[in-house]
């Protein structure tokens, strides 16, 4: 049976995890085999990436990308990148934890650009080591989510810096981020299906809240707390409309996050075993 990709995308709070929950079990219930692709499942899983390459690159741009987003930031009169350790091996949630007893202040524009830039570096060794491998021998591989939403976040945090001589110039940044977009356009890097959960900024979650203690999550927290409540929502805001119009132009399918979740799972269910490349 040929292979396919899904991939996900919808702002934080969205119910993105539950319904990568639901498309798991749908496509294991006909069989198929999922692998999920990201950042999390390779280094969770070293088996999946070897111990090598593109494993230890993946740990090691894992550690620098952590360092580029906190430069400069400090919290609890700490500089945060200092807390950062050299080596992978050395890190866990619980240094970044306590690195951010205190809302992160300050930071260097030109880190978070540098760390966004790390992500698609990494988006596209997963693309050719985990993606590739799994689709040519018949899995279904499934990535939450879509590398584009991680690198747009953290280009848009780097516009929302305070202006200063670091100040990046936003024609610069929207440079960046339309060259980035033309990238993940591509046919290389474009899903089997694409499915954005699209949800009203006002109702979902708030990002400020630690998902599961993991390392991303309390970068999911730390993003929040360097916007005050009405910047974090006008953040979220054009989070969303970027997803929406991105969506719109790859032809993705769009599923409103607003109504109850099992009529969300349902309808996601749904388009996931009606797909010719899925339904086998």
């Amino acid at each position: 049976m040929p292979g396919a990709s899904i991939a996900l995308m919808g702002i934080d709070g969205a119910g993105r995890d539950s319904l990568a929950k639901t498309i798991r079990q749908a496509l294991r219930s006909r069989g198929r085999t999922v692998v999920d692709v990201g950042w999390g499942p390779s280094l969770e899983s070293p088996e999946k990436t070897g111990a090598e390459y593109p494993g230890t690159t993946l740990e090691q741009l894992h550690v620098e990308a952590w360092r580029l987003f906190f430069a400069g930031a400090g919290a609890a009169g700490r500089t945060i990148d200092r807390a950062i350790p050299r080596l992978f091996a050395d890190l866990d949630a619980a240094v970044l934890r306590d690195a951010l007893e205190e809302a992160p202040e300050g930071g260097d524009p030109a880190g978070l650009v540098a760390s966004a830039l790390v992500e698609f570096t990494v988006d596209h060794v997963l693309r050719a080591e985990v993606v590739g491998p799994a689709v040519e021998g018949g899995a279904v591989a499934l990535s939450n989510p879509f590398g584009f939403m991680n690198v747009s976040h953290v280009l848009g945090l780097a516009g929302k810096s305070p202006d200063g001589p670091a100040a990046i110039p936003d024609d610069t940044l929207q440079g960046l981020l339309r060259s980035v977009r033309a990238s993940y356009s591509s046919s290389y890097l474009q899903p089997t299906l694409g499915i954005l959960l699209d949800a009203d900024p006002e109702r979902a979650d708030s990002p400020r809240v630690a998902k599961d203690g993991a390392a991303r999550g309390v970068g999911d927290r730390a993003a929040a707390d360097r916007l005050d409540r009405a910047c974090l929502h006008a953040f979220d805001t054009r989070t969303a409309e970027e997803c929406r119009a991105a969506a719109q132009d790859w032809g993705w399918s769009t599923v409103s996050a607003d109504g109850g979740s099992e009529e969300v799972a349902a309808r996601v269910r749904d388009l996931v075993l009606s797909h010719p490349a899925l339904s086998g």
